[in-house]
């Protein structure tokens, strides 16, 4: 399995975290924080959706809920306490983009592009201490 450290530039603290493991480090019990459950939803339909493409594809958000559609190459998802998720990534002529959403909001259509680089990206996960 493969591990990823990812700092946030929202929080000082870098943490590990194993790619497989859809556990929080910070909790446990989704029946009393439905925020963890649906974070849990959204790494894993990324993940299934990830492990699905071949080497020449990467992960793609397309977001349809501002009038116009935006769609991003994603490189990470970050997790707060604070019932936020944040969409790091860029546009594909190279704009970096970052899209925030309280987790009651968050619609995503995940769509498989042709990557950026010599090597497809995966998505990283950040989970951020409380």
């Amino acid at each position: 399995m493969t591990e990823y450290s990812v700092a946030s530039p929202f929080y000082s603290s870098t943490h590990s975290f194993n790619r497989f493991q859809a556990e929080m480090p910070y909790a446990d019990d989704t029946r009393s924080n439905p925020f963890l459950g649906a974070c849990r939803a959204v790494r894993t339909s990324i993940e299934q959706f990830e492990a699905a493409l071949d080497g020449d594809h990467e992960v793609a958000i397309h977001l349809a809920s501002f009038g116009t559609s935006a769609e991003f190459h994603a490189t990470h998802v970050c997790f707060s306490p604070s019932n936020v998720i944040t969409f790091l990534g860029q546009t594909s002529s190279g704009e970096k983009v970052q899209f925030v959403q309280h987790v009651s909001q968050v619609s995503l259509l995940l769509k498989s592009v042709r990557k950026l680089h010599e090597t497809a990206t995966r998505l990283k996960f950040q989970h951020a201490a409380s």
